[in-house]
């Protein structure tokens, strides 16, 4: 998919503008193996919209260093593998089976209207592709509420509230891209290790706000 690869070599672009940040080669991991995308398909019971699949084709997520990969991602998160994908999604799945809905948070969004509500926030129709481990999660959204979209980019704005980021990865991922090429998001080295909005007085929400309009599945 054209608007997938774009947005990632205007992303790489940025990494490799940012002297803080490893290069991209150290950065992100080879495109994945077809074979491999299909054989986590049937783990999860799901199948990827096509533009993650497109991304994935790309980068395969980040490269796993032993340590946290660089936060470039809305509250301070980086890109799953397809490995890290499916071991998150079992762990929310047994963390589910292992506890009574009634014992865990119920979701509280916001945004009902696009964001289906579930008894747990976690869900198996809910993909995680990011993270900041115990903090922050993003998913693709393949339940989505009845004005939401299949396959939408949705994060935790804590741990029962959730945000969309788009309506599809490729509208989400090509206007991080523009974010970054506006000088509207930063690279913060020194005291947050991470991706920030130049200016203090955004939010993630105002910046990640998407008209009802755009499409990109």
């Amino acid at each position: 998919m054209d608007q997938i690869r774009k947005a990632w070599r205007r992303i790489e672009r940025w990494v490799d503008s940012e002297p803080e940040l490893p290069p991209v080669q150290e950065m992100f991991n080879p495109p994945a193996d077809p074979a491999e995308i299909d054989a986590v398909e049937r783990a999860l019971g799901h199948s990827f919209p096509a533009s993650y699949r497109a991304s994935l084709l790309v980068h395969d997520g980040q490269v796993e260093t032993g340590s946290v990969p660089p936060e470039w991602l809305p509250y301070g998160m980086y890109l799953l593998t397809l490995r890290e994908t499916v071991a998150l999604w079992r762990e929310e799945r047994a963390f589910e089976n292992e506890r009574f809905f009634d014992e865990m948070p119920e979701e509280d969004t916001g945004e009902s209207d696009r964001i289906r509500d579930f008894p747990t926030v976690t869900a198996a129709g809910r993909l995680p592709i990011a993270q900041n481990e115990g903090i922050s999660y993003m998913y693709l959204d393949l339940v989505p509420g009845p004005a939401g979209d299949s396959g939408q980019v949705i994060y935790t704005q804590n741990e029962c509230s959730f945000s969309v980021a788009g309506t599809g990865f490729a509208g989400f991922l090509s206007r991080y891209a523009d974010l970054f090429e506006r000088g509207v998001l930063r690279y913060d080295a020194e005291t947050y290790a991470c991706v920030v909005p130049a200016d203090e007085q955004d939010s993630w929400e105002e910046l990640l706000l998407q008209p009802s309009t755009e499409r990109g599945a």
